[in-house]
């Protein structure tokens, strides 16, 4: 991926966790937009070096698992935004599985020490909600400032 498309798809990242953090929400048409440009990517990918559309295809099936995986467990259990699921699917076809699985480990790891650190103020129970794209970012753009 080229740094410039790396650069821009952060700042679609932070206008999605701007919305997720005031509104607990994605916007369907966001999610949309980033999703036609996702597709855009893919079809220049393809017309830059049409001899490699089975590893370019292998690649981003494999890269969207972790969002499917984050998809199910919304739709099993209801308590994860199904957001959540297309934005580590987007990353993941963008970044690869490898930088995916990665930026996943990050977020989950970011978020749940945010978690103990609500709980130990004592601003939140156990129960609470929080917005969880701001996480996927700053994992994304941590990665992102890594090299990989």
């Amino acid at each position: 991926m080229f740094v410039w498309e790396s650069f821009s798809f952060a700042g679609y990242l932070i206008l999605l966790s701007i919305c997720d953090g005031r509104h607990k929400r994605l916007p369907g048409m966001l999610l949309m937009i980033g999703g036609a440009l996702i597709l855009g990517h893919m079809v220049s990918c393809l017309l830059e070096t049409p001899e490699e559309w089975m590893r370019l295809g292998m690649t981003w099936v494999t890269g969207v698992l972790p969002g499917a995986f984050l998809l199910g467990l919304s739709g099993m259990t209801g308590k994860i935004g199904a957001g959540d699921g297309c934005v580590l699917a987007m990353i993941g076809v963008l970044a690869g599985i490898r930088s995916c699985m990665v930026i996943f480990a990050w977020s989950l790891i970011l978020a749940a020490l945010y978690a103990v650190f609500l709980l130990v103020i004592r601003r939140a129970g156990r129960s609470a909600c929080f917005a969880y794209v701001p996480f996927l970012t700053t994992a994304y753009c941590l990665q992102l400032l890594e090299g990989r």
